[in-house]
């Protein structure tokens, strides 16, 4: 697997660099054991390995980690954000297929919209393969996960040709204060719609108020991943914009369990296909493209 561990390696940038950050400086045996799990056969097994190794290196490595992978610098803080922690030592199992039919579906200018970015990873993975004449927008509203969104999107900037443009806001059926429940062991796990302990209010606003606004005209793809809020999001876009604003290709968390309405159906009712399913996500496509 010498080729993979190439293709993905994590190379570890200087503290010196960006002291600002207060960024651990990675020793090289935590850098060749992360090598080492981004290497492992993409299997079961592998997985179980890259697993035992990620617990290691969290056991006695300082963080945030500044790293690299997918050509991509990213701080790492992984303890409280589970997209982190998979992406940095299993790049495989962090939606491959899914970024992949992204990149596929789109064109050097293309237009991608991330609807929950998180800290940033799909963003960027798509920013790093268009040319200076593509645009990305990443909606977060989460104030700890937009923080770091941010700072990845700096520490971007300069190998970048289309640098991802971030908002902090929340997607909804309407513009409105709403409570964003917090999930303090994963970061990404924090909902619009379910209950919690912990809460933030979040300023939020219906997806088509917000494209008018930033005058994106049309949608190569489009990613959502909001914790069960998809439907809130998506369903009053459907019903107000132009068909020429449907996205070319949607890849969305499956949460049907806590969506109202049947996301599903009304794709299939708006021209889409499926074209790719997995446990945690399912990718779309507009037939007529």
């Amino acid at each position: 697997m010498l080729w993979m561990a190439i293709q993905v390696r994590a190379a570890v940038l200087n503290y010196a660099v960006h002291p600002s950050y207060n960024v651990y400086e990675m020793k090289k045996i935590p850098e060749l054991l992360v090598i080492a799990a981004q290497s492992m056969p993409r299997n079961w097994l592998g997985q179980q390995l890259a697993q035992i190794i990620r617990k290691l290196v969290m056991s006695f490595t300082g963080l945030p980690m500044l790293c690299r992978v997918d050509d991509l610098t990213f701080l790492f803080y992984l303890h409280d954000n589970n997209s982190e922690k998979k992406y940095l030592f299993m790049p495989w199992r962090f939606d491959l297929t899914e970024r992949e039919l992204l990149v596929e579906s789109m064109p050097d200018d293309g237009i991608f919209i991330d609807v929950g970015a998180n800290v940033g990873i799909y963003s960027l993975y798509i920013a790093r393969r268009l040319g200076r004449h593509g645009r990305v927008l990443s909606l977060e509203p989460n104030p700890a996960a937009y923080n770091r969104l941010v700072k990845n999107i700096e520490l971007n900037s300069e190998a970048l040709n289309c640098k991802p443009s971030p908002l902090q806001i929340g997607i909804a059926d309407q513009d409105q204060l709403l409570e964003l429940y917090l999930d303090k062991r994963n970061l990404g796990g924090s909902s619009l719609v379910t209950s919690g302990k912990d809460s933030v209010s979040v300023s939020c606003q219906s997806l088509l108020n917000v494209l008018q606004e930033e005058n994106i005209h049309r949608i190569d793809g489009l990613k959502i991943d909001i914790e069960g809020a998809e439907d809130i999001a998506l369903v009053p876009f459907f019903e107000k914009a132009p068909k020429s604003l449907y996205p070319r290709l949607i890849v969305i968390e499956n949460s049907r369990h806590l969506w109202r309405e049947d996301l599903a159906k009304l794709f299939f009712d708006k021209g889409y296909s499926l074209k790719y399913a997995s446990r945690m996500n399912s990718v779309y496509t507009l037939e007529s493209c």
